[in-house]
C-alpha cells in the first residue's frame, strides 16, 4: 500500500478524499478513498472510527477495503 503513495515519472500524485462523517453519539465515522491512477483498480476506499470522550479523542482506528 505505501508504495502506491510514492509518485513516480508519468503518473499522477495520490488524491484524498473524504466523504461527509456520521457522528453516532461519542463515534465518529469517516469514509474516505485514495486515487492514485487512472484506472478502475487504482484506488482503495476506507473508513477512520474515531471515539471521542470528554472533548478528546481517546480512541482511533482505520480500516481499508481489500
Amino acid at each position: 500500500m505505501l508504495g502506491a503513495l510514492v509518485r513516480t515519472r508519468g503518473q499522477p500524485c495520490p488524491e484524498l478524499s473524504t466523504e461527509p462523517a456520521e457522528i453516532h453519539g461519542g463515534l465518529a465515522v469517516a469514509p474516505w478513498v485514495l486515487q492514485w491512477g487512472n484506472g478502475e483498480h487504482d484506488r482503495v476506499r476506507g473508513v477512520n472510527l474515531v471515539r471521542i470522550r470528554d472533548g478528546k479523542i481517546v480512541e482511533a482506528r482505520g480500516y481499508v477495503k481489500a
